[in-house]
């Protein structure tokens, strides 16, 4: 037992000094990242780099352990602990991220960001924009955020996405903007263009309905 809560605490401990790390890594991969310009491209430009740097901090972390602890073998419980802790640090984070129902004055920001119903071949789409802060002003342009969604016209969701526009004067420098196939939009982040291929593939439905695991 004095062993467990040894291991317990030094996993804390150390877990607690790798938070700034994880944050900073996984803010700036998103970052950088985050943003593809060619359709078809967000899962090798996204969730693939994602998902292996995340598993490189793990892989840092657990050897950071081993090193600070000794042989990690000989200490029982010591991998469960560091497992379930790391676990809690991701939930805790992901409880930061802002609620779907969180966004609001859609109708505002469709308008704003020229959504609406677009055709798309032979099908046509209600575009819905929604905002955080409710309102397109200068002081917004540190926080606010939208979510966009693509919806049928019967009102069922296919696609959603989370970004912070580009601002100027109150308004928006880059709206959506409509190609053949594909949806784009303007990200804050280096004015980097982001689409989504249109129509919304079976992925695109799948995410939208999962919880949130992502900014």
């Amino acid at each position: 037992m004095r062993w467990k809560w040894k291991t317990i605490f030094k996993s804390i401990f150390l877990l607690t000094c790798a938070v700034p790390v994880y944050a900073l890594s996984y803010a700036a991969l998103l970052f950088y990242w985050g943003f593809p310009v060619a359709p078809g491209s967000e899962f090798l430009s996204l969730y693939l780099p994602t998902s292996i740097f995340m598993l490189i901090l793990v892989v840092i972390n657990y050897l950071a352990l081993k090193w600070v602890m000794g042989d990690i073998s000989l200490v029982p419980g010591a991998s469960a602990s560091v497992f379930f802790l790391m676990l809690a640090f991701y939930a805790i984070w992901l409880g930061l991220l802002p609620g779907r129902n969180d966004y609001r004055q859609c109708d505002f920001y469709t308008k704003q960001m020229k959504g609406g119903v677009h055709r798309f071949g032979e099908e046509l789409y209600r575009i819905e924009v929604c905002g955080l802060n409710g309102i397109i002003q200068p002081e917004n342009f540190p926080d606010d955020e939208l979510r966009l969604r693509v919806l049928s016209m019967k009102g069922e969701l296919l696609a959603e996405r989370f970004f912070n526009p580009l601002l100027a004067m109150g308004e928006p420098v880059a709206p959506l903007r409509y190609g053949d196939d594909f949806l784009a939009y303007s990200m804050r982040n280096q004015g980097l263009e982001r689409r989504l291929r249109m129509p919304p593939s079976g992925l695109d439905w799948l995410r939208s309905r999962l919880p949130r695991l992502w900014p």
